[in-house]
């Protein structure tokens, strides 16, 4: 089993090399059914892996419901292979947006990794903003109490974390004029 998005390139990748007997879990509703499947064919041992860039939280909750779902007859294995990177990314997202006013999420608006940035920001701070470049700023309104925090996608460049901070940077100085 792959627990990851449907629709994104590794876990499709991973599934293409592996010909029968593989499923993808994204959400607590695809368990019953690839738990029926596992439980009509003579498989007794399910080894469980996780796309690198998916919710460390979610993944989780999906294993401790795919393990309830397992009687005593299948040997279930789990390796959670989420990038120690995006674990802590992910961490710092929940920690950074409980304690801001707003929260500005820097990356790619089709990236997993930047995405799932966001969700997590915008659970705890809901003045969360997914932002590719400064242009997204149009419908941002800032304070000068503001208190703002800024966390980018693992593959967003330092060039355009800096130009987004710069921005930022100068609309605070104008504010304070």
């Amino acid at each position: 089993m792959i627990i990851g998005k449907k629709n994104h390139p590794e876990p499709l990748g991973i599934l293409s090399y592996i010909e029968n007997n593989c499923d993808i879990i994204e959400d607590l509703e695809d368990i019953p059914r690839v738990c029926k499947e596992i439980h009509k064919s003579s498989l007794n041992n399910v080894y469980v892996v996780s796309q690198t860039t998916f919710s460390d939280t979610k993944f989780d909750v999906l294993t401790k419901e795919l393990k309830k779902s397992f009687d005593d007859n299948i040997n279930i294995v789990i390796d959670k292979t989420i990038c120690d990177v995006t674990k802590k990314r992910q961490i710092e997202a929940i920690n950074l947006s409980k304690s801001v006013d707003k929260m500005i999420v820097i990356g790619g608006k089709n990236s997993s990794n930047t995405k799932e940035l966001y969700k997590i920001a915008s659970t705890y701070c809901n003045n969360s903003y997914l932002i590719k470049d400064t242009k997204d700023f149009n419908n941002v309104k800032f304070s000068d109490r503001d208190k703002i925090g800024i966390i980018s996608g693992a593959s967003t460049s330092k060039e355009s974390i800096d130009k987004v901070i710069e921005y930022i940077n100068m609309f605070n100085d104008s504010l304070n004029k």
